[in-house]
């Protein structure tokens, strides 16, 4: 049965080769929070897995009528949020029922070198700078002197980081 649906797909195909490619993408990216799970989750559960799986072609099916908007993603991109979304909220609620959920306070909250590194990348922004023309020597701008102290800002963090441990 399968064969005639191929055959018929490929004798009058329903789009172009790269929408159907990206539409089976999309389909097959849904799997990626169940399968991420599974491998890593000590003891994995059925029920979030399903209700990811279902809740993930839904979606697809919903971008494939163009009843949810893009936003400037491909559709496997907000596809998989969903995914994730279904399958955190059904583990979360099942725990929750069962009093096996504790919620922890992350280590890396205590952390200062993350909140440095993130300072760093912040910085890296330039987003006051963005759509000016600075002067330049020789046709090179002078901003990149301010990129190099942030590189070395950053090695000097990593450096310290890694002397702590």
């Amino acid at each position: 049965m399968l064969s005639l649906i191929g055959l018929a797909l490929a004798y009058k195909p329903p789009a172009t080769i790269i929408q159907i490619a990206t539409q089976t993408f999309t389909g097959l990216a849904v799997l990626f929070p169940t399968v991420l799970f599974g491998l890593y989750r000590n003891e994995p559960k059925p029920l979030p897995a399903i209700f990811s799986i279902v809740a993930g072609e839904i979606a697809v099916i919903l971008y494939f009528f163009n009843l949810l908007p893009r936003g400037g993603f491909l559709p496997a991109v907000p596809v998989v949020m969903v995914a994730f979304a279904a399958y955190l909220l059904t583990h979360g609620v099942m725990a929750w029922g069962s009093g096996e959920l504790q919620i922890k306070k992350p280590l890396w909250i205590s952390n200062p070198f993350v909140y440095m590194m993130a300072a760093i990348f912040l910085l890296s922004m330039d987003f006051w700078a963005w759509g000016k023309i600075h002067p330049s020597f020789a046709g090179v701008p002078f901003w990149w002197i301010y990129f190099v102290i942030l590189s070395g800002l950053q090695t000097a963090v990593m450096m310290r980081m890694v002397r702590k441990k």
